[in-house]
């Protein structure tokens, strides 16, 4: 009977051994999966629309008409005419593609926008 409590107690003691090694080994590789992911988060920087100043709102977006984005304006809703086209030249927002848009808007004012689509 003593030899039976012994052994349960070593293969308790075994067993707790393991387990804490396991855990250990799920901490450090959880550890490793998080580095990678802010690898590749910091890899993956947004394209910016607009110009960032110290009084500009921001606004993530992405693109899911199905087609690139070539021409992209905005305006206050107070305001008569859209700005010029935002994009640089050449420059697209692909579908599927997320920007930060940066704008400027009066107090009380809405935020209109006006995309062209490439055909």
């Amino acid at each position: 009977m003593k030899t039976k409590q012994i052994l349960m107690a070593g293969a308790l003691a075994l067993s707790m051994v393991l387990s804490g090694g396991m855990l250990t080994g799920c901490s450090n590789s959880s550890n490793t999966k998080d580095t990678k992911t802010s690898e590749v988060t910091k890899k993956k920087e947004v394209k910016t629309i607009g110009q960032k100043t110290k009084d500009s709102k921001s606004l993530k977006m992405t693109n899911n008409t199905g087609k690139k984005i070539k021409v992209f304006e905005t305006k206050s809703s107070s305001e008569e005419s859209f700005s010029d086209n935002l994009l640089e030249d050449g420059d697209a927002v692909k579908n599927k593609e997320e920007r930060t848009l940066y704008y400027d808007v009066k107090e009380n004012d809405k935020l209109d926008v006006k995309i062209g689509l490439q055909d």
